[in-house]
């Protein structure tokens, strides 16, 4: 038959059928459909960088909980530490990159990334009572927000870097709920704040202009996004056209949901809109720069593993595309090298001696569902948390809780 006439046949049975799979409610259907061609033969690098092309690897299915962790070979990196003191857990760095700001428990430790040295230098110290979880600082670099107690504190990023240790704390927001925060989040255009709540399974919502209009508090309270009281809501990621907000709920069954941003700063009740099965304790999640894929951390699998955006949006039951297995009880991570690379921070809880690393996988073979897609662990200090890249890119930080330290990577030097 003349291929022209093929193509023809095909697309007049197009036109027939799509309508009647529709009526007859199979439209997830052809999403699915549409999201597996999408996520099957070649696509752009997995960083996000859109530099090459990516072959992607067959079906992935989440990884069951497990203390079997990798055994690769030990990479050399030039480092440099900085001690904090106090426990260091959640780190930011201004949008300028000319400071970090790291919670250490009851207080925020103010950094100067350029001080002329590979470590930042500690440049003041914040009170900020319970501040032991993440810290996130507004596009525009006005405002650091820290995670502690039911809310999170609002402090100047000016009045902190100038070293007003009095004056720096502007107030704390809260909703009406009897619960811990858990990880603090801002979207990109800075107008919303997200809490994650673990016990309760909720994520608050404030406006965050209006907050600071009502002097805290409760102002600017928008509501709850209900997740369910098992989902032990985690970490968060804004997809990069800022529609999609990505929360990891942290139980043994994991699940990555997904979540409206416009409906969320509207109607949060309503804001939820799927969810997929994503491993044993899903602990923090970044999105590609393209948006195509999400990245998350397994904590209690030891693996990181890649969700297709796509089949995300179509609710494909198979969202997975990629999977590694890295170090003991994996939480931060963070794309290094444009992308072509993510750092995973191994916390090593309760784990085996000499087990604190930062572990480093090629984001190209993972896709691909290589074996080589660990290139190898980077040592640490005691219980790597969390990691922020330098806005340069040169500079990776990672927060060593027990170890009290801010440990600093050269990009540059990695394999």
């Amino acid at each position: 038959m003349n291929p022209f006439t093929t193509i023809a046949i095909l697309l007049g049975l197009t036109v027939l059928f799509v309508p009647l799979f529709k009526r007859a409610g199979l439209g997830s259907v052809l999403g699915y459909l549409a999201a597996l061609h999408h996520g099957s033969g070649t696509t752009s690098t997995g960083g996000g960088g859109g530099h090459g092309s990516t072959p992607v690897a067959a079906v992935v299915t989440a990884p069951p909980c497990s203390a079997r962790a990798a055994t690769p070979k030990r990479l050399t990196a030039s480092t440099g530490t900085t001690a904090v003191g106090g426990s260091p857990f959640g780190i930011a760095v201004t949008p300028d990159g000319g400071y970090s700001f790291v919670s250490t428990g009851n207080a925020v430790a103010v950094l100067n990334n350029h001080n002329g040295s590979l470590a930042p230098a500690q440049a003041a110290t914040i009170p900020a009572s319970g501040a032991k979880k993440t810290v996130t600082i507004t596009p525009d670099g006005k405002y650091v927000l820290a995670a502690a107690g039911n809310g999170a504190y609002v402090i100047s990023a000016t009045e902190a870097e100038n070293g007003n240790a009095a004056g720096a704390v502007l107030g704390q927001i809260a909703p009406a709920l009897e619960d811990t925060s858990n990880e603090v989040f801002v979207s990109s255009d800075g107008k919303l704040v997200f809490i994650t709540y673990q016990n309760t399974g909720n994520v608050a919502v404030f406006n965050l202009p209006q907050a600071i209009a009502g002097r805290y508090g409760q102002a600017g309270v928008i509501g709850m996004i209900p997740l369910g009281i098992k989902s032990m809501p985690q970490a968060m990621a804004e997809s990069p056209d800022g529609r999609w907000l990505y929360v990891t709920g942290e139980s043994q069954d994991g699940r990555l949901y997904r979540v409206d941003m416009a409906k969320a700063g509207t109607d949060p009740g309503h804001a939820p809109v799927s969810s997929a099965s994503a491993g044993c304790a899903p602990a923090r999640v970044v999105v590609s720069a393209d948006g195509k894929y999400v990245w998350v951390t397994d904590r209690d699998s030891n693996a990181l593993v890649a969700f297709s955006a796509a089949r995300l949006l179509a609710n494909s039951p198979q969202p997975l595309v990629a999977k590694v297995t890295v170090g003991q009880k994996p939480i931060g991570l963070s794309f290094v090298n444009g992308g072509s690379q993510i750092m995973v921070a191994d916390a090593n809880s309760g784990g085996p001696s000499g087990a604190d690393n930062l572990a480093l996988v090629s984001t190209q073979l993972a896709l691909q569902g290589k074996s080589g897609a660990l290139s190898g662990f980077i040592p640490t200090g005691q219980q790597p948390r969390d990691l922020a890249l330098e806005p340069d890119g040169k500079t990776l930080l990672s927060t060593d809780t027990k170890a009290g330290q801010l440990l600093a990577i050269d990009v540059r030097s990695l394999p």
